[in-house]
């Protein structure tokens, strides 16, 4: 235990030596800059994550991932529902994040996740959502400094695509605007923050296809669009995602037929 404490003040002191360094060499220029209450902390918080900190945190990621089952995405999806021990829910959902994200789980290609689980229809680009939100809450419930920047630097990664940012996060589910505010609250942000949540659905967002509704009825009710292989569409698409109430449908053109793509589910 003591072994333990030593490690972790030795971390903190570390933080604190960096973070003092970086505001005694920035440029005058920057105290210049305007920010608004708070912000002139949260602009300086990635600087004070130490490299070797950052090499815990990954080691810590493989370490998870050697201790995750032998199971098929759609399995390590199903699992994550299941109530386990923070340490073994994180362990599936890194697991799954490797098999459905590009370049074996770079968190930066969402928006290129493409195809649906068959026969159910379930679409992996939502699937992959579902893995990314429980698998950065199940670390923060770790409450162990390797996993809290583990967690950071995975959401960062996935923030360096604009539209996961827009369609994942400022437009996404409930559990995103508490991981924000729990992140902020461990002093572990970006430069500006993470982004903004509006607040749209409930875990989990990967349903199956069921049904169908017409074009203007989708436009109504502000739905996300879809294309023909799952992924989220830059207009209209092959299906619509209701983020409400958690249903994803086919979609009807307006003469009320359902639109029949070769190739698609």
């Amino acid at each position: 235990m003591f072994s333990r404490a030593k490690k972790s003040f030795k971390s903190f002191a570390s933080r604190f030596v960096t973070l003092a360094l970086i505001l005694l060499l920035l440029p005058g220029s920057l105290w210049g800059t305007s920010y608004a209450p708070g912000e002139e902390i949260t602009a300086l918080l990635l600087y004070s994550i130490t490299a070797e900190e950052r090499q815990e945190a990954e080691e810590l990621k493989q370490i998870l991932l050697e201790e995750a089952p032998d199971l098929k995405e759609k399995a390590l999806w199903e699992n994550l529902w299941a109530p386990l021990p923070p340490r073994r829910s994180a362990s599936l959902g890194l697991a799954l994040l490797r098999e459905i994200y590009p370049s074996q789980g770079n968190l930066g290609e969402w928006e290129a996740i493409r195809g649906f689980w068959h026969p159910s229809l379930h679409p992996r680009s939502l699937a992959g959502l579902d893995a990314l939100f429980v698998t950065l809450a199940a670390l923060l419930e770790m409450e162990r400094a390797d996993a809290d920047i583990l967690a950071h630097d995975m959401l960062r990664e996935f923030c360096s695509s604009p539209r996961a940012r827009q369609v994942a996060l400022r437009e996404g589910p409930k559990i995103y605007g508490f991981l924000r505010e729990e992140l902020e609250r461990r002093q572990l942000a970006p430069p500006g923050g993470w982004p903004r949540w509006k607040g749209k659905g409930t875990l989990p967002l990967a349903r199956p296809v069921r049904g169908s509704i017409s074009v203007d009825a989708a436009l109504a009710r502000k739905m996300t669009f879809l294309d023909g292989q799952g992924g989220i569409a830059s207009g209209l698409g092959y299906y619509a995602w209701d983020r409400e109430k958690g249903k994803i449908y086919r979609v009807r053109n307006r003469e009320d037929r359902v639109i029949f793509f070769p190739g698609a589910p």
